[in-house]
């Protein structure tokens, strides 16, 4: 359950659990979490013989949804070898992930994303340019059937 206090947390202190490795391990670490979002269909539906001349809205499916995960290029190989299970069409390549909020000392969670049948669709190399000084940032892009915040 999340936990409630008058202030907002930060979105800087979090972790990710891929399943397979250790969440506070370096090769775990992201720099940024995109697209915990939540959705469902919205149909439209009217009777012939609806007195409103608008169709009301009854729900539909929910919508399965894209996460990006961005992290410095370090040489981690586990992201690869994901990515190529995922292509393999490998039953093991869809995975349930944990995103987990930290308070600010990183004592505590205080909210939990859980990300439902994700897999890989997408795995991007970082933008290089010898004009730059930027870091080296790959993305892995998930496909999940369902978000479930806790």
């Amino acid at each position: 359950m999340p936990v409630f206090r008058e202030d907002p947390y930060g979105a800087f202190n979090f972790l990710v659990d891929l399943g397979t490795v250790d969440a506070a391990s370096p090769s775990a670490g992201f720099m940024e979490v995109d697209g915990l979002d939540m959705a469902v269909e919205a149909i439209p539906y009217r009777n012939g013989n609806d007195v409103r001349m608008t169709p009301r809205l009854l729900p539909g499916l929910s919508r399965p949804v894209e996460v990006a995960l961005r992290r410095g290029l370090m040489g981690a190989e586990e992201l690869q070898q994901w990515m190529d299970e995922a292509r393999r069409g490998a039953p093991d390549a869809k995975r349930d992930i944990a995103v987990r909020l930290l308070d600010e000392a990183r004592a505590e969670t205080v909210q939990t994303w859980r990300l439902r049948g994700a897999r890989p669709v997408a795995l991007n190399g970082p933008r290089l340019s010898a004009m730059s000084g930027a870091t080296a940032i790959e993305e892995i892009l998930l496909a999940v059937e369902e978000i479930q915040a806790e």
